[in-house]
């Protein structure tokens, strides 16, 4: 099947000549266009700018909602369970011949929950503040009494654990 985008145009026709590709067009056609009604009221199919602002927006604005919940309650297999419906979804939304807004809306929410979860991993994971990772010891006497707020990172804790 040819792209609807090369076979509409005149100058993708297969006979086309330069002469009718560039022929002119008279000011009655011209005015004849821009007299024409905005495309949003009269014609719902015609894809505009602020149609695509708008759908842009809401989809970020439920990717945005979706992840909250992602951050503030991560779950690991709930995290893999998103970004595989995710996946899925985009393959069948890309494939689909006519957009499905329920479609997209699941993906939004679905890639949402996993953005936020995968973000909540990753910070917990590494310890964003740096005086934590310093440890002091409290005595000469026992290089093993550190204290440390992040007890793993600790390299007093870890030569400790790892000599008993």
């Amino acid at each position: 099947m040819a792209s609807p985008v090369f076979s509409s145009g005149k100058e993708f026709k297969p006979n086309a000549t330069f002469a009718q590709m560039n022929a002119p067009v008279s000011a009655e056609a011209l005015e004849a266009q821009f007299n024409l009604p905005d495309a949003e009221p009269q014609r719902p199919g015609v894809m505009t700018y602020e149609g695509t602002i708008t759908k842009t927006a809401l989809i970020a604005l439920l990717v945005g909602l979706a992840a909250v919940p992602g951050v503030l309650f991560p779950n690991y297999a709930a995290m893999w369970a998103g970004a595989i419906v995710g996946f899925v979804l985009s393959l069948v939304i890309i494939f689909q011949k006519k957009a499905n807004p329920a479609l997209i809306a699941i993906y939004a929410i679905a890639e949402g929950y996993f953005l936020g979860a995968i973000t909540s991993f990753s910070s917990a994971g590494q310890d964003l503040d740096p005086a934590s990772r310093r440890c002091s010891r409290r005595s000469s006497r026992s290089p093993c009494a550190c204290t440390c707020t992040a007890p793993a990172r600790c390299a007093t804790r870890a030569r400790c654990a790892s000599s008993s």
